[in-house]
Protein backbone atom coordinates (compact mmCIF):
# COMPACT_ATOMS: atom_id res chain seq x y z
CA UNK A 1 0.00 0.00 0.00
CA UNK A 2 0.86 3.54 -0.44
CA UNK A 3 2.52 4.91 2.94
CA UNK A 4 0.89 8.53 2.73
CA UNK A 5 -2.91 7.41 2.34
CA UNK A 6 -4.09 7.50 5.93
CA UNK A 7 -6.34 5.60 8.28
CA UNK A 8 -8.84 7.99 7.88
CA UNK A 9 -8.70 7.75 3.79
CA UNK A 10 -9.70 3.86 4.53
CA UNK A 11 -12.56 4.81 6.62
CA UNK A 12 -13.99 7.46 4.53
CA UNK A 13 -13.88 4.70 1.63
CA UNK A 14 -15.61 1.72 3.54
CA UNK A 15 -18.00 4.59 4.54
CA UNK A 16 -18.85 5.37 1.25
CA UNK A 17 -19.37 2.20 -0.30
CA UNK A 18 -21.41 1.23 2.71
CA UNK A 19 -23.48 4.38 2.15
CA UNK A 20 -23.69 3.30 -1.78
CA UNK A 21 -24.55 0.15 -1.20
CA UNK A 22 -27.49 1.41 0.50
CA UNK A 23 -28.39 3.55 -1.55
CA UNK A 24 -29.12 1.05 -3.61
CA UNK A 25 -30.73 -1.35 -1.46
CA UNK A 26 -33.33 1.20 -0.87
CA UNK A 27 -34.19 3.59 -4.26
CA UNK A 28 -33.52 3.01 -7.41
CA UNK A 29 -30.93 2.43 -9.10
CA UNK A 30 -30.89 5.47 -11.50
CA UNK A 31 -31.11 7.91 -7.79
CA UNK A 32 -28.67 5.72 -6.10
CA UNK A 33 -25.99 6.04 -8.89
CA UNK A 34 -26.49 9.69 -9.60
CA UNK A 35 -26.60 10.62 -5.44
CA UNK A 36 -23.74 7.90 -4.90
CA UNK A 37 -21.83 9.67 -7.69
CA UNK A 38 -22.24 13.29 -6.31
CA UNK A 39 -21.45 12.65 -3.00
CA UNK A 40 -18.39 10.68 -4.11
CA UNK A 41 -17.04 13.99 -5.94
CA UNK A 42 -17.97 16.23 -3.63
CA UNK A 43 -16.73 14.53 -0.46
CA UNK A 44 -14.35 11.71 -0.71
CA UNK A 45 -10.95 12.35 -0.14
CA UNK A 46 -8.24 12.99 -3.03
CA UNK A 47 -5.99 9.79 -2.44
CA UNK A 48 -3.55 7.49 -4.47
CA UNK A 49 -3.14 4.35 -3.77
CA UNK A 50 -0.24 2.84 -5.58
CA UNK A 51 -0.48 -1.37 -5.66
CA UNK A 52 2.17 -3.21 -8.17
CA UNK A 53 0.72 -4.87 -11.43
CA UNK A 54 -2.66 -2.77 -11.37
CA UNK A 55 -4.01 0.96 -12.40
CA UNK A 56 -3.23 3.36 -9.17
CA UNK A 57 -6.79 3.46 -7.42
CA UNK A 58 -7.75 7.18 -7.02
CA UNK A 59 -10.49 8.94 -6.30
CA UNK A 60 -12.34 8.81 -9.70
CA UNK A 61 -11.40 5.09 -9.83
CA UNK A 62 -12.34 3.98 -6.71
CA UNK A 63 -15.79 6.11 -7.52
CA UNK A 64 -16.42 4.27 -10.95
CA UNK A 65 -15.63 0.64 -10.03
CA UNK A 66 -17.92 0.88 -6.52
CA UNK A 67 -20.82 2.65 -8.75
CA UNK A 68 -20.23 0.41 -11.67
CA UNK A 69 -20.31 -2.69 -9.34
CA UNK A 70 -23.46 -1.76 -7.62
CA UNK A 71 -25.19 -0.82 -10.63
CA UNK A 72 -24.19 -4.42 -12.30
CA UNK A 73 -25.50 -6.12 -8.84
CA UNK A 74 -28.57 -4.40 -8.52
CA UNK A 75 -29.91 -3.29 -12.49
CA UNK A 76 -28.49 -6.15 -14.64
CA UNK A 77 -31.56 -5.18 -16.80
CA UNK A 78 -30.44 -1.99 -17.78
CA UNK A 79 -27.45 -3.05 -18.70
CA UNK A 80 -28.79 -5.70 -20.84
CA UNK A 81 -30.89 -3.44 -22.87
CA UNK A 82 -27.59 -0.97 -23.31
CA UNK A 83 -26.11 -0.92 -26.71
CA UNK A 84 -23.42 1.02 -28.21
CA UNK A 85 -23.89 3.54 -30.48
CA UNK A 86 -21.68 4.76 -32.88
CA UNK A 87 -20.67 7.86 -30.44
CA UNK A 88 -19.10 5.32 -28.24
CA UNK A 89 -16.52 5.14 -30.89
CA UNK A 90 -14.50 7.93 -29.76
CA UNK A 91 -14.55 7.45 -26.34
CA UNK A 92 -13.49 3.46 -27.05
CA UNK A 93 -10.63 5.03 -29.01
CA UNK A 94 -9.90 7.56 -26.30
CA UNK A 95 -9.76 4.88 -23.27
CA UNK A 96 -7.22 2.90 -25.63
CA UNK A 97 -5.12 4.96 -26.65
CA UNK A 98 -2.53 4.50 -24.30
CA UNK A 99 -2.52 1.16 -25.70
CA UNK A 100 -1.17 2.13 -28.82
CA UNK A 101 1.04 5.22 -27.45
CA UNK A 102 2.59 2.11 -25.16
CA UNK A 103 3.33 0.05 -27.59
CA UNK A 104 4.70 2.81 -30.15
CA UNK A 105 7.04 3.96 -27.36
CA UNK A 106 8.46 0.33 -26.61
CA UNK A 107 7.00 0.31 -23.03
CA UNK A 108 5.25 -2.79 -23.69
CA UNK A 109 1.75 -3.80 -23.82
CA UNK A 110 1.58 -4.74 -20.08
CA UNK A 111 1.91 -0.60 -19.58
CA UNK A 112 -0.58 0.17 -22.16
CA UNK A 113 -3.40 -2.70 -20.84
CA UNK A 114 -2.34 -1.24 -17.59
CA UNK A 115 -3.25 2.66 -18.68
CA UNK A 116 -6.64 1.66 -20.71
CA UNK A 117 -7.83 -0.11 -17.36
CA UNK A 118 -7.23 2.99 -15.76
CA UNK A 119 -9.03 5.45 -18.30
CA UNK A 120 -11.54 2.87 -18.63
CA UNK A 121 -12.94 3.03 -14.79
CA UNK A 122 -12.33 6.43 -14.42
CA UNK A 123 -13.70 7.75 -17.24
CA UNK A 124 -15.65 5.61 -19.70
CA UNK A 125 -18.00 3.58 -16.40
CA UNK A 126 -18.66 7.12 -14.70
CA UNK A 127 -18.74 9.38 -16.44
CA UNK A 128 -20.02 8.25 -20.28
CA UNK A 129 -21.70 4.51 -20.15
CA UNK A 130 -23.48 5.23 -16.21
CA UNK A 131 -25.19 8.69 -17.82
CA UNK A 132 -25.95 6.83 -20.62
CA UNK A 133 -27.60 4.11 -18.92
CA UNK A 134 -29.23 6.45 -16.16
CA UNK A 135 -30.34 9.03 -18.14
CA UNK A 136 -30.67 8.56 -21.81
CA UNK A 137 -34.02 8.43 -23.37
CA UNK A 138 -35.54 9.30 -20.04
CA UNK A 139 -37.02 12.27 -20.85
CA UNK A 140 -37.42 15.25 -19.03
CA UNK A 141 -36.85 13.32 -16.13
CA UNK A 142 -33.99 12.00 -15.98
CA UNK A 143 -32.07 15.02 -16.48
CA UNK A 144 -34.24 17.08 -14.28
CA UNK A 145 -32.98 14.67 -11.25
CA UNK A 146 -29.25 14.88 -12.58
CA UNK A 147 -29.70 19.08 -12.59
CA UNK A 148 -31.25 18.92 -9.02
CA UNK A 149 -28.82 16.47 -7.49
CA UNK A 150 -26.13 18.74 -8.81
CA UNK A 151 -27.46 21.52 -7.30
CA UNK A 152 -28.01 20.12 -3.94
CA UNK A 153 -24.86 18.50 -3.54
CA UNK A 154 -23.33 21.87 -4.56
CA UNK A 155 -25.82 23.35 -1.99
CA UNK A 156 -24.29 20.94 0.64
CA UNK A 157 -20.98 21.42 -0.02
CA UNK A 158 -21.06 25.39 0.23
CA UNK A 159 -23.23 25.44 2.92
CA UNK A 160 -20.26 26.05 5.80
CA UNK A 161 -19.13 28.72 3.48
CA UNK A 162 -22.72 30.33 4.13
CA UNK A 163 -23.19 30.24 7.20
CA UNK A 164 -20.00 31.43 8.14
CA UNK A 165 -20.15 34.44 5.70
CA UNK A 166 -23.13 35.50 7.35
CA UNK A 167 -21.79 35.84 11.25
CA UNK A 168 -19.16 38.03 9.79
CA UNK A 169 -21.77 40.25 8.00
Amino acid sequence: MHSQVTLQVYVALAAFSYLSFLLFTYTSPRRASATAIILGILFLPVFEIKIPHIPSINKSFFLGGVVTIFTFMFDRETWRQFKFKAYDIPLFLWCTSSLFSSVENDLGIKDGLYETGAKLMQWGSTLILLGRAYFRGKGIQGKKSCFFGMFAGGTIKKFPFWANFEKKI
